[in-house]
């Protein structure tokens, strides 16, 4: 016998891996529950969580998401008789209930999807996503744990709820929409609609969109060894604010740091351009601090907003400004406005991005389709533009509303909180490696494939419990928060570094090393 707050203390040491001798000792105090009766525990929570699964599975309003991870098991040691490679290849699930007024008539239209198209994208899972087989082989296991199925398949298990003509959302990165792709079109001859996988809709990771829109402008920017050489490139700005990460940035910087680096070098850039324009349009006012002391108007501000847009982004003109004499022209300057370009176009994807604003989102689809097209990124180009033409001129109306109202989740149910279904399973990867290093730390049986598994369906019950024990016993000083850094003096230095070499101001005459290209027309 045991009472409630000795099994959550068990369950709480169990997700701090804490030694046996601990539990142990706490359990003879009274205070926890022994180290048996917390496997039997967690075998229990488990069993639970296969039964929430099926649950909301047979509803047929649940969107699957997967992506795999790794795991490395290293206390495993090769032999001739089993030769086991050390690393894991695993893959991770989550089920989300669809929201906004979706309801299983709005989804149920597979066999309309099928006549229209046979290209229709559809997703699939396995252990080890590296294959196209392998991802209907997981897809079948991640359904099954979902409690549907065929009832004319004879494998399927008596209680699952039966698809019929109702349709599947699965969210996935771009690898994973290639192997769907090829599997329903290799199976596309089969007899019954499971078999073709007809009733699977593949909807695309916004999330590992936006890591290769931040790829694309350091393939565009920082790439080329030649674009590094100039006083107002992209690095030579980032070296003024991470002097010590730029052999970093100019290899390979990471999707983390590249946003940072396009959020902090764009507002430094914008701010700039403020005081650049405000100079020009008054010469006794050179600092945006002297222009709001002077308490400018709205309509001033909305004016000079204005000239920023036509001015300092590239446009139209952009073609007949390369066309100009070498006297005249400004290599540099015209560099700076595709930078400028490109920032905005990446700051206004997150934003819509983080608003939920899908309508936004779709809008900013064609810009970045012909900046990857460009920079040959085709792949995302194609996917992209197959998304919006089956959303926009396939799917039936209500199962178009079901798409867009749940391409994006909120998991912190705040404003500007929303996120990309796949970044929700990353994040899960990330809790995942997190109890692989507390949990999986032993070895031998804790340490093993099956212990993983059992655990991993768990992290939501792991993460909860630490959560509110730390708010039971006041545990302040264990912050997972941190308070955004200051940045006003890095973006004041950046600026000051602009300012100086007049990035945003034509000198006629000045050169470039490299000419970035207009990716917005070349990809056209």
């Amino acid at each position: 016998r045991c009472n409630v707050l000795q099994s959550m203390v068990g369950i709480f040491l169990h997700s701090c891996n804490a030694p046996e001798a601990v539990i142990e000792l706490l359990s003879q105090l009274g205070i926890s529950i022994s180290c048996s009766a917390i496997d039997h525990a967690i075998s229990s929570l488990s069993e639970e969580a296969g039964r929430e699964i099926r649950e909301l599975g047979r509803t047929l309003l649940a969107a699957y998401a997967y992506d795999n991870f790794d795991v490395e098991i290293k206390h495993s040691v090769p032999t001739v008789q089993n030769p086991e490679d050390p690393i894991l290849h695993l893959t991770s699930g989550t089920l989300l209930q669809l929201d906004h007024g979706v309801t299983r008539e709005d989804l149920q239209c597979s066999e309309d999807l099928w006549l229209k198209s046979k290209q229709v994208p559809a997703a699939a899972m396995d252990e080890n996503q590296s294959t196209v087989q392998g991802n209907a082989n997981a897809m079948e296991n991640l359904f099954r744990q979902g409690g549907i199925g065929d009832k004319r398949e004879p494998r399927t298990p008596k209680d699952s709820a039966d698809i019929d003509d109702h349709v599947i959302l699965v969210h996935g990165d771009l690898s994973t929409c290639e192997r769907v792709q090829s599997l329903q079109k290799s199976r596309s001859e089969e007899s019954t609609p499971w078999r073709r996988f007809q009733f699977v809709v593949f909807v695309m990771g916004l999330f590992h969109l936006k890591m290769a829109c931040a790829d694309a402008i350091w393939k565009i920017f920082i790439s080329p060894r030649a674009a590094r050489d100039d006083e107002t490139s992209l690095l030579k700005q980032v070296g003024e604010i991470r002097p010590k990460e730029t052999g970093k940035i100019s290899s390979k910087p990471g999707f983390r740091r590249m946003h940072e680096v396009i959020q902090h070098v764009g507002i430094a850039s914008r701010l700039d351009c403020w005081r650049e324009q405000v100079h020009k349009l008054n010469h006794n006012i050179d600092s945006l601090e002297k222009w709001a002391a002077a308490k400018p108007t709205w309509e001033e501000i909305v004016t000079v907003s204005s000239h920023l847009v036509r001015n300092y982004v590239a446009g139209q003109e952009l073609p007949t400004q390369r066309l100009r004499p070498g006297k005249v022209r400004d290599e540099q300057y015209e560099n700076t406005l595709l930078k400028n370009q490109h920032c905005l176009l990446y700051e206004e994807l997150t934003y819509a991005m983080n608003a939920g604003d899908i309508g936004r989102v779709e809008d900013c689809f064609m810009p970045w389709v012909f900046i990857f097209r460009a920079c040959g990124k085709h792949k995302y180009a194609t996917q992209m533009v197959k998304f919006l033409h089956d959303v926009h001129f396939v799917y039936p109306e209500r199962l178009k509303r079901a798409i867009r109202m749940n391409i994006l989740c909120n998991p912190k149910g705040k404003p500007h909180s929303f996120r990309g279904i796949d970044w929700w399973v990353e994040h899960n990867n990330l809790l995942l490696m997190i109890l692989q290093q507390r949990i999986y730390g032993g070895k031998y049986s804790n340490h093993t494939k099956n212990h993983i598994l059992m655990h991993s369906s768990l992290i939501g019950v792991m993460k909860n419990m630490r959560i509110n024990f730390e708010k039971m016993f006041v545990m302040d000083h264990r912050t997972f928060k941190h308070s955004p850094p200051m940045m006003q003096k890095t973006i004041n230095k950046l600026v000051t570094y602009m300012r100086k070499m007049a990035t945003h101001a034509e000198v006629p005459g000045r050169k470039s090393a490299h000419i970035i290209p207009d990716t917005l027309r070349d990809g056209m």
